[in-house]
């Protein structure tokens, strides 16, 4: 599920949903519903993630690879 990879992702990097968001140019409060499931996160907005913090765009989306190999 993308919600709990978004959460992954940001717990990994040490950031809080402000500090995540904020880099994304998004608020907490958004982060907070990718995060619970609320709302479903836009394809643009997975991809700015993925080159912001170098994640893989198949990890995000799908869940393929491992957080530890996708993550600088």
């Amino acid at each position: 599920m993308v919600a709990v990879r978004i959460r992954r992702l940001r717990r990994h990097l040490g950031l809080t949903q402000a500090a995540f968001g904020k880099a994304l140019g998004v608020s907490r409060d958004v982060i907070s519903n990718y995060e619970n499931g609320r709302a479903m996160p836009r394809q643009v907005f997975l991809q700015l993630a993925c080159r912001v913090f170098g994640a893989s765009e198949p990890w995000l989306l799908y869940g393929e690879g491992d957080l530890q190999a996708v993550v600088n």
